[in-house]
């Protein structure tokens, strides 16, 4: 047990590893820097995983040196204890949806199938993409299975496909929690808000106060925000039982807000904490409590599209991404 939790712990810190090296080359891949960037770096973990369960030889190699795991069940072990859904004991709603689709000429390998179904849980299904009509409906339910699965979300993920598509790896996760400590509409003001090129824009910022988790770092503080913990561990006083969180599941789901001391600063704060590695993270997301007096976050929606071919080769996938392979 205590290796196994070892290689899972290892594969863990690959997430993490994935998720800053994807940051890094985003942020670079951004000529102008102007925008928003925001990506899940679990769900492309999982992509890769389930990737991973069907390649051989120097792909598979690449793929799991990527991910910092030793086995395919390493990876399949980690994204399924990342996606359990606590919600029925008061924890965040998580959903993790996972489709294979495949041409009705492409024959899946029996323990890929297996793996995929077992232990991602997804969804396989044989369609017809040489047909033009037939592609299209595919794709129309490929797009309909995604905005089902985060709940309106995501309604368009999959383009136009072309006749050469074989198979298709889809999956899509949808988080719903509630804060530890909810802030309140009556509390949210209208503000200025400052972009990277100093001007401003009037955003809703909701307001909070008292004691909250912070980091004070050289150039910039660390905010960590947790969201309701599952509640499983009995607690007993006198004849009444309660329920609070394990230790550990106190700080499972949290947002962490990095946020720098310049207004410009926000760049050379990406580029520092993608250069250091996952050491990074660890060394400064030691947070206290401290009293805060007024505590200001922006209300805000994102949404993010990109190919990320190019930028997957540019940190280590070559035979994974060669069909030839």
């Amino acid at each position: 047990m205590e290796a196994e939790g070892q290689r899972v712990s290892a594969a863990s810190a690959g997430l993490t590893s994935l998720a800053l090296r994807l940051t890094k080359q985003l942020v670079a891949n951004k000529s102008d820097r102007s925008g928003n960037l925001v990506f899940s770096p679990l769900s492309i973990y999982a992509a890769l995983a389930l990737v991973a369960a069907g390649a051989r030889g120097a792909a598979l190699d690449e793929l799991l040196a990527l991910l910092g795991a030793a086995s395919r069940d390493d990876l399949a072990e980690l994204v399924r204890g990342a996606l359990d859904d606590d919600s029925e004991s008061g924890g965040p709603l998580i959903a993790f949806a996972c489709g294979v689709w495949h041409d009705n000429d492409v024959v899946l390998k029996p323990a890929f199938r297996a793996t995929a179904v077992e232990c991602f849980k997804a969804e396989v299904r044989a369609v017809d993409f040489r047909t033009k009509t037939k592609a299209e409906e595919a794709r129309q339910e490929i797009n309909s299975w995604v905005s089902e699965a985060t709940k309106g979300l995501i309604t368009d993920v999959v383009p136009p496909l072309d006749a050469e598509t074989g198979l298709m790896l889809v999956n899509a996760i949808y988080f719903k929690g509630k804060w530890d400590k909810p802030f309140t509409k009556r509390c949210t003001e209208v503000e200025d808000f400052y972009l990277l090129d100093g001007t401003a824009v009037e955003t809703p910022l909701v307001r909070g106060c008292g004691s909250y988790l912070v980091a004070v770092h050289g150039g910039f503080k660390v905010l960590k925000l947790r969201y309701q913990a599952p509640l499983a561990f009995p607690r007993f006083s006198g004849n009444r039982m309660t329920k609070v969180a394990r230790r550990g599941d106190v700080d499972r789901y949290s947002l962490c807000v990095f946020l720098p001391d310049a207004r410009d600063g926000l760049w050379s704060l990406v580029d520092e904490l993608a250069a250091s590695g996952p050491a990074f993270l660890h060394d400064h997301l030691t947070v206290r409590k401290v009293c805060v007096r007024k505590l200001w976050l922006p209300r805000f929606k994102m949404s993010y599209s990109r190919n990320l071919t190019d930028s997957l080769r540019e940190i280590g996938l070559e035979a994974a991404l060669d069909p030839r392979k």
